[in-house]
């Protein structure tokens, strides 16, 4: 093999390398738009998700503001009960037992007024067994 011969076979293997590199660039360079792509896929991934965490915050943020409502407006229920629903209470036991004293104290004189009335009918019976003798005989 001469010179020429030689310098045209390394030629040609210098081809096939910068051939081969050519290729193996144009891979990294497809691999390269991949990443780029799947990055970009990534990145809006990401935003949707801060998206989602910043509606999440407005919804924990209406939710403690409607908890606290709800807390005021126990306390404020309890303070009535406490106020007004067992001074009521109180006041409606109160008079309960007032009327239970009254009621013990009318017991008895209801009992007598029995009593006088069941003697009442028996003389009212009597004087009318009377009234009837007296008109027949007459």
């Amino acid at each position: 093999m001469n010179n020429e011969e030689k310098i045209l076979h390394t030629l040609e293997l210098l081809v096939q390398k910068v051939d081969t590199l050519e290729q193996g660039q144009a891979r990294l360079e497809q691999g390269q738009v991949r990443l780029e792509q799947r990055q970009a896929h990534l990145e809006q991934g990401q935003a949707r998700l801060e998206q989602g965490q910043a509606h999440l915050e407005q919804r924990q943020a209406r939710l403690e503001n409607d908890v606290a409502a709800i807390k005021e407006d126990v306390t404020a229920a309890r303070v009535i009960l406490e106020s007004e629903v067992e001074r009521n209470i109180r006041l409606l036991a109160e008079g309960h037992a007032g009327v239970i004293q009254r009621l013990d104290r009318i017991e008895p004189i209801v009992e007598n007024i029995d009593n006088d009335v069941s003697v009442i009918k028996a003389v009212v019976s009597t004087h009318s067994s009377d009234i009837n003798k007296l008109k027949t005989v007459g």
